[in-house]
């Protein structure tokens, strides 16, 4: 049994990388543009808290995140917003080791 339930897909958020320019910065089309707008979208939370956290992960590591990576952050945004604040607080630990180690990632980026 998962750790979060599952949400309804979201088309074309599904960890497909951006192309890197000859100066090492991410080049994204106008759909994979569109995509990171629903995927911000998606991250809205009802914590101010919890929107900053994902934020920070998507402006820091997603550009460069596998596609392993980024499915492990897609599944974490199916997360309850309750349990997602206690595991970002350090009061639990996800069960789910892949969670588990890309929340303690987010926690250990640097504020904006």
């Amino acid at each position: 049994m998962d750790v979060c339930e599952r949400r309804p897909a979201y088309p074309g958020i599904d960890g497909a990388h951006a192309h890197t320019r000859g100066n090492g910065t991410m080049a994204m089309n106008a759909g994979e543009e569109a995509d990171l707008r629903r995927l911000r979208w998606r991250c809205r939370r009802g914590m101010r808290e919890l929107d900053q956290l994902f934020e920070r992960w998507l402006d820091h590591a997603w550009p460069q995140a596998s596609d392993a990576e980024r499915g492990v952050f897609l599944r974490l945004l199916d997360c309850e917003d309750d349990r997602l604040w206690h595991w970002f607080m350090g009061h639990e630990a996800a069960t789910d080791a892949e969670l588990d180690a890309l929340v303690q990632r987010i926690r250990a980026l640097p504020p904006r």
